[in-house]
């Protein structure tokens, strides 16, 4: 049963950046928990050598007080984790941690009965105390593991995941996601693009996302909305005569070193789609031109087909840079070369 538990309770990691952030977390965690065990061993020290004239109940309001902010701040981490890495839907403790670790996290408060009631113990105020300070280290260990179980299976089983952009009906979006792309909607309506529906990017990041065309075909928009990485944006797409891929996103994505050349990708092209719409129209008007060109009119149909054009070379940029050793979407490449070819008007290398 154990195994179980842990099994639905880490299902759904994430990709390699997901494993980067568990991992940024991770460390985090482990630095807090080191902190926390020589903090408290010292403070315990400290009033085993200098409270032992002290009141009982000053004692007892120190390792209290102490446990309290501990615990708090520990739960505080817990939450900010859950949110980043889009675990909102993990109970506030899973049940395989509490099963595995129970003893570990609520071994102090099971201890201070005893303790208080043990009449061989001359202090049993400073004892209790004691107690309560140390089992403050318990929550940040808690912590760490928790973090340590997300890093191992994200490495065990870290993949890139490929865009698939399966059809799904708006009913089937989870409540924050369709939240956020009915707000998208109505500002691409406004500019004058029409929805063209939602789709399922990728399964295991629960990504999903809205798309829009313009009037006259020619920009693409889109509105997506990642679960596992909490993340929201929106960008615009359009494809060049000669094969150029241009890309314009409102999240800040840099410059993309060891571009291709037939790849343009504009990061920070705004805070709302009217700012995006304007960005990536004067990218596009620049682009057309610098390479004597103009954008094609994208088939509706094919709008897997240029996602994956863009994806394509955009990940070869990360190969390039050796953040990812291979281009998960290589099994693809001669199908997307045919069908971008067939998509331009004049025979072009891409």
């Amino acid at each position: 049963m154990l195994e179980k538990d842990i099994e639905a309770g880490l299902n759904v990691v994430g990709t390699g950046e997901t494993k980067q952030k568990v991992q940024r977390w991770l460390c985090l965690a482990l630095t807090l928990a080191g902190g926390e065990a020589v903090t408290v061993t010292v403070l315990s020290l400290a009033l085993a050598k200098l409270g032992k004239d002290w009141p009982g109940e000053v004692l007892i309001a120190i390792g209290a007080v102490y446990h309290v902010l501990a615990v708090g701040l520990a739960i505080v981490l817990f939450r900010r984790v859950k949110r980043e890495l889009g675990r909102d839907h993990d109970p506030a403790l899973p049940l395989w941690l509490l099963k595995a670790f129970g003893p570990f996290l609520f071994g102090p408060y099971l201890m201070l009965p005893f303790v208080a009631f043990a009449k061989q113990l001359a202090h049993p105020e400073l004892w209790i105390a004691c107690v309560l300070i140390l089992g403050s280290a318990s929550w940040f260990g808690a912590l760490a593991l928790y973090l340590a179980a997300l890093w191992v299976r994200a490495w065990l089983t870290c993949s890139l995941e490929i865009v698939t952009l399966t059809p799904i009906d708006a009913e089937e979006l989870p409540p924050a996601s369709r939240a956020y792309l009915d707000a998208a909607e109505e500002e691409f309506e406004v500019l004058g693009f029409e929805k063209l529906g939602d789709y399922r990017q990728k399964e295991g990041e629960r990504q999903y996302a809205r798309y829009f065309v313009g009037a006259d075909g020619k920009f693409i928009g889109e509105a997506v909305c990642c679960e596992t990485q909490n993340m929201k944006t929106c960008s615009m797409v359009s494809l060049l005569a000669d094969g150029t891929y241009i890309e314009s996103a409102g999240l800040e994505v840099g410059e993309v070193p060891h571009a291709p050349e037939k790849l343009v990708m504009r990061g920070g092209a705004g805070k709302t789609v009217a700012e995006l719409l304007e960005s990536h129209g004067a990218t596009v008007q620049a682009e057309c031109a610098a390479r004597d060109t103009e954008p094609l009119r994208i088939p509706v149909d094919q709008l897997a087909l240029v996602a994956h054009y863009g994806l394509w070379m955009s990940h070869e940029s990360l190969v390039a840079q050796r953040f990812i050793t291979e281009n998960p979407y290589a099994p693809l490449l001669e199908s997307i070369r045919q069908g971008i070819r067939e998509l331009l008007p004049e025979p072009v290398e891409v």
